[in-house]
């Protein structure tokens, strides 16, 4: 098929290199294209795999398209309903033009006509009755400046979420930038999703895709080998779906979804607003679930809209880049088509530092942003020969928002594309210097995406209690007991909560009675007594409380509290003993061990390879505590368990042993390192810093047949701690000091005793 006549010549066109679409290219050079305009994205520094892998060469920048540029000799031309084909291959005929192709499910025809007449076409078209629109084939790129990069440091990795193993994994701060190891807990993408990736086609023998590459199709050579020759798609490819956890290079946002590569732009990057549209028609067709442009047309295009706009009708979310036209310290550029129709989630760039990217084009379009780079802190993803590269530009944060709406479809399999788009743009972190107004400004949108919250917005908003009845031990010359019921609520859609009823007259609940739970708060009740229930034994009692979600359904909950009253809590005092032989008992859990997170007030849970008695009592794991303490049965997170007392109490923590109990923040420094083995449990705290001052090392061995060992390190701050233990309900307690009072631990000094009842 014979696709136009050579050009000649055309001051309102511009000749590009667009693969076989020009069939006078053979045998010259690319034509060098004048303009200002710089679209999408740069390629910047490849690395290599290993060794013996040669890198991948740096991609060459196609020429800037200047704005309305359009490829010389071709016309699209849009018909109304009713226009029937032989009237519409009669008027072309009159006229001397050709129709090259013709996509049926637009109704558009793709005309060659004479090489400078493009102009005097479309009006002349335009004025036809029969004629819906018509339009140059405007042009289209996906690649703006080459700069090298600045030496990246890595940033330290957060032990929060899943973490791959990936070779580059370290260096992958956007993935991290918009929460996708906390998103990968919940979800690392399903098969039945399939994101088009329309852009410069994919590496088709890239082991990062291996088994999940649709059939495609090239647009350019138009053929079904859609394999990349410039390395642009296949970055954005990688960034989306990049195999993750597979030991290998990089991963990408949603490691297990199909890709369909629609090849659309040239070995030189650049392509035309027909073939996007036959692309968008095709991935339509297929009823894919996400549509990646990245990539900017030279001007709008009725014939891409239509292609966007039948995709949304099929429940497709259409991602595109809103443009890399913006200059520093300059007001914004406007968005770039496709991106600045109404039917497409449209991504502004943000830096690794959550600001606006200076060549990220902005204006009313802009939905949200994310990660798209710059010149010193470029992105990682895969490339061409089976290799890796950086890359930066708002093709690269189009990239990360596909991912992230490809890993939503698939754990929220029911929401239509717009539900989708709704949520991304409803848990979108408001990041930025710029002021957001009614939640949203120009410059990023709603804000930058977060694949975490968007997940957990998918998860029906339900109350949860913890614990669900709590329990309360008082006697007669004590303080009387509290407990705390923390709510929680997996989703991020809110809950609203309130207390209903208290019951009987003896049983408290501290204000507040009502609020918000939505994940990750944690609200807390503080529920007491007035004084003590009237008789000894169980006593019960019950607080009725109501949710109501955002769509107005209200639950009813009843938390049973059981409060057991005694006549007097027994005493024995611990002697200390093993003074001076901590060189020979000190447990190293650096070889082995893990590092816990735990904050401010923290408690992590961590488990036991053996059953541990604990006053009649057997434990198979045990929490530990920032605050210098390990309990079983039940954690007592929060700033209320900072503030120490003395032993025997009724008032929680209960059923723990106090190594150094004292207002610790290992989140100022030092750290927390436990190892469990066969043959004993061993948590210590190095170098924990103390809120009044100083920081101490201590650690706590607990042993088959319940013997418990407590070792003092170096530096020990005793002075205002609690220093024991006690049983799960307080009649047993083993006091060693309290501020200042009994037998403070000195550096160099264990303590040693066991918790099984003969």
């Amino acid at each position: 098929m014979t696709e136009l006549l050579c050009p000649r010549g055309n001051q309102s066109s511009v000749r590009g290199a667009i693969g076989r679409i020009d069939p006078c290219r053979r045998g010259r050079g690319v034509t060098s294209i004048l303009g200002t305009a710089l679209l999408i994205l740069a390629l910047v520094l490849p690395l290599s795999v290993a060794a013996a892998q040669e890198a991948p060469q740096l991609l060459s920048a196609p020429p800037a398209a200047a704005q309305g540029a359009f490829m010389p000799g071709r016309v699209l031309v849009g018909w109304k309903p009713g226009a029937t084909e032989r009237s519409r291959r009669d008027l072309l005929a009159g006229q001397g033009w050709q129709t090259l192709r013709t996509i049926d499910e637009l109704a558009t025809d793709i005309v060659a006509v004479p090489d400078g007449q493009e102009l005097a076409a479309v009006a002349a078209l335009q004025a036809e009755p029969t004629v819906a629109f018509a339009e140059p084939d405007y042009l289209a790129y996906a690649a703006g400046v080459l700069m090298a990069p600045a030496a990246q440091a890595n940033p330290p990795l957060s032990a929060q979420g899943v973490q791959p193993n990936d070779t580059f994994w370290s260096a992958q701060w956007s993935l991290r930038r918009i929460q996708l190891p906390l998103a990968w807990a919940l979800n690392q993408g399903v098969a039945s999703v399939v994101v088009a990736v329309i852009d410069s086609g994919i590496d088709l023998s890239h082991p990062e895709f291996a088994g999940r590459l649709q059939p495609g199709f090239d647009y350019v050579e138009w053929d079904t080998v859609p394999q990349d020759q410039y390395g642009h798609g296949t970055h954005v490819a990688g960034v989306i779906a990049a195999a993750g956890n597979n030991g290998l290079g990089v991963a990408g946002s949603a490691w297990n979804v199909q890709l369909a590569p629609l090849r659309v732009l040239d070995r030189n990057g650049a392509g035309t607003a027909s073939n996007i549209a036959q692309a968008i028609v095709a991935a339509s067709n297929r009823r894919v679930q996400v549509i990646n442009l990245s990539l900017a047309l030279s001007g709008p295009s009725v014939a891409v809209q239509n292609a966007i706009a039948a995709a949304s009708s099929n429940d497709i979310l259409v991602v595109a880049a809103t443009g890399n036209n913006s200059l520093p310290g300059q007001p914004p550029a406007a968005v770039s088509y496709p991106a600045a129709y109404p039917e497409v989630v449209a991504v502004a760039a943000t830096t690794r530092w959550e600001e606006r990217a200076s060549y990220s084009n902005g204006g009313p379009q802009v939905t949200v942003a994310a990660p798209g780079g710059e010149a010193s802190d470029p992105v990682y993803s895969t490339s061409l020969s089976g290799g890796y590269a950086m890359l930066y530009g708002t093709s690269i944060a189009a990239a990360h928002v596909s991912g992230a709406a490809a890993l939503l479809r698939g754990y929220a399999p029911q929401w239509s594309a717009a539900a989708v788009s709704d949520t991304l743009r409803n848990t979108a972190a408001k990041v930025g210097s710029a002021p957001y107004v009614a939640g949203r400004n120009d410059l990023l949108g709603h804000g930058r995406v977060d694949a975490a919250a968007s997940l957990r917005w998918a998860i029906p908003p339900f109350l949860s209690l913890t614990p669900e009845s709590p329990y309360l031990l008082a006697a007669a010359g004590q303080p009387l007991p509290s407990a705390t019921v923390t709510l929680g609520n997996q989703s991020q859609q809110p809950l609203s909560w309130q207390i209903t009823s208290v019951s009987p007259g003896w049983l408290r609940v501290d204000l507040p009675w009502s609020g918000s739970v939505a994940y990750p708060d944690a609200p807390r009740l503080q529920i007491g007594l007035y004084s003590l229930p009237p008789s000894l034994g169980q006593n019960w009692g019950s607080i009725g409380l109501r949710t109501v979600d955002p769509f107005g359904q209200q639950r009813n909950y009843v938390i049973t509290v059981r409060v057991n009253v005694v006549s007097h809590m027994r005493q024995l005092y611990l002697p200390t003993v093993g003074q001076g032989v901590l060189a020979t008992s000190w447990v190293n859990v650096s070889n082995g061990g893990l590092g816990l997170l735990l904050g401010d007030d923290g408690v992590q849970t961590v488990p036991l390879a053996f059953s541990f008695p604990f006053y009649g009592r057997n434990y198979g794991q045990a929490f530990v505590h920032a605050n210098g303490f390990i309990s079983f049965g039940a954690s007592y997170p929060g700033a209320a368990y900072a503030l120490n007392h003395c032993l025997p109490s009724v008032m929680g923590p209960n059923g723990a042993i106090f190594a150094l109990w004292d207002d610790l923040d290992p989140s100022q420094g030092g750290s927390v390192i436990y190892r469990s083995t066969a043959s004993y449990l061993a948590v210590e705290w190095r170098d924990v810093p103390h809120k009044s001052g100083g920081a101490s090392t201590f650690q706590v061995i607990l042993r088959p047949g319940g013997r418990v060992q407590i070792n003092y390190g170096a530096t020990v701050q005793s002075a205002s701690a609690t220093v024991g233990a006690e049983s799960w309900d307080a009649s047993f307690a083993w006091p060693v000091a309290c501020n200042n009072v009994g037998q403070p631990p000195v550096s160099g000094q264990s303590l040693l005793w066991n918790t099984a009842l003969p």
